[in-house]
């Protein structure tokens, strides 16, 4: 084959691309990480996913604090973590505008 352009890795975490053991936290360490936060009460359980910043060209959990719902709004706290050293790096509230179809 005759590549046209490099393949883009960025997005491959480094221990998969060494073949190495993950140093990632394991899920039940990122929610202990977020257990230990001094987070305001929830009305529905707290969501998170991992996510991939472009810029730095890391990933990190974002984690999602459902502090009230409305039909076109939700308010929320927001963390952001890192997945290697469990260091939240961001805490902040948004609303979050709710599009209808």
């Amino acid at each position: 084959m005759n590549l046209i352009r490099d393949i883009y890795l960025d997005h491959i975490p480094k221990f998969l691309l060494k073949n190495a053991p993950s140093n990632w936290l394991t899920e039940s360490q990122i929610d202990s990480v977020i257990n230990n936060q001094k987070l305001k009460e929830s009305i529905k359980p707290i969501t998170k996913r991992l996510e991939f910043d472009t810029k730095s060209k890391e990933y990190y959990w974002i984690v999602f604090n459902t502090l009230h719902e409305a039909s076109s709004f939700t308010d929320e706290e927001i963390l952001h973590i890192n997945p290697i050293s469990g260091v939240v790096f961001k805490h902040y509230e948004e609303r979050l505008i709710q599009m209808h179809n």
